[in-house]
């Protein structure tokens, strides 16, 4: 029976981040779907054309979600009982903004949303563009803290390393987002618009990590 040794190995990349991400919520209720879903459309289609005005593309305001709900509430009956009554149909769109790292476009882009009279809801993060390359380079690294690691251990028990029999990595979604994160409502979204205009925002760098596990016959 073959001896072998696991180790696991980690990195951990620190990258500034080079892209904006808005994200914007629009909502509507009515009693119509029809009308519901025309109210929303009509004011995604007053932002578009308000972005295009400040140099955007009218199709980089891209859906990320689009969901209808029927909306019931509770009516209290002449007994004091109640029951749900149809009161409308919700519907929220939500769609997704991107563009290279500049805080003067992003508070046009604010200003943009929060002079809409759309009730747009947001929230502004800051992440990288080439986000392969990154993630590349850290299973790289940690590859190569496994074998360090390895090598050292092995050094200190008098083993040999020999070939590596197996290679285990778990895919998953690595965080490309900076800890950096402005949220707003409509109540809140002119104080934004204000501090993206009048702030040099330097948002935190994106963690990127991952891990790998290593196996070795040793002798």
């Amino acid at each position: 029976m073959e001896r072998t040794i696991k180790v696991n190995g980690s990195a951990k990349l620190s990258v500034k981040p080079d892209i904006i991400v808005v994200f914007a919520t629009v909502r509507t209720c009515d009693i119509e779907y029809a009308k519901a879903i025309s109210d929303v459309n009509s004011k995604i289609e007053k932002l578009r054309k308000s972005l295009v005005k400040i140099g955007f593309e009218k199709d980089t305001l891209q859906t990320t979600d689009f969901n209808v709900q029927s909306r019931y509430d509770n009516e209290k009956t002449a007994d004091g009982s109640y029951k749900r009554v149809f009161a409308g149909f919700n519907v929220t769109h939500s769609l997704k903004l991107e563009f290279a790292f500049d805080t003067d476009k992003l508070s046009q882009v604010v200003s943009v949303i929060t002079n809409s009279k759309t009730e747009t809801e947001f929230s502004i993060a800051f992440s990288i563009k080439d986000e392969q390359i990154y993630k590349k380079q850290v299973i790289a690294q940690a590859v190569k803290d496994a074998t360090e690691k390895a090598t050292i251990i092995a050094e200190a028990a008098g083993v040999q390393l020999k070939e590596i029999v197996a290679v285990n990595y778990d895919v998953a979604d690595i965080n490309i987002y900076s800890p950096t994160r402005y949220c707003a409502n409509d109540g809140m979204a002119r104080a934004v618009a204000l501090s993206a205009s009048h702030t040099d925002i330097v948002p935190e760098d994106v963690q990127i990590k991952d891990t790998v596990s290593v196996v070795w016959n040793i002798a």
